[in-house]
């Protein structure tokens, strides 16, 4: 199932990135696991996941043996600004959802 975010935005591989970060934004991952998990070849992730470092979207967490890991960077105003968007675009759905049932 489409998260909202992605409706709204599209399922570019830079979108799907940033929702399923957003969407697990305690949690911190490898380059392979955000491929993995979002359906994106890593090749296509390396096009623009240093573009998201140099934004400051996402920071380097801590290394696991040789492994990278990676999180959103929860400081950075854009992600505040996209987690609030995430927010009110889910309290949208579920009032037209229940519009809808009613």
């Amino acid at each position: 199932m489409k998260s909202n975010f992605i409706k709204i935005f599209g399922n570019s591989p830079k979108v799907l990135t940033i929702d399923f970060l957003l969407d697990n934004i305690l949690i911190d991952f490898h380059k392979s696991d955000v491929a993995e998990q979002t359906g994106i070849s890593r090749s296509t992730l390396n096009i623009f996941f240093e573009d998201l470092i140099k934004d400051k979207l996402i920071i380097k967490s801590r290394i696991i043996g040789r492994a990278q890991m990676y999180q959103v960077n929860k400081q950075n105003l854009i992600i505040k600004k996209l987690l609030q968007l995430d927010k009110s675009l889910t309290m949208k759905f579920k009032v037209e959802l229940k519009k809808i049932k009613i």
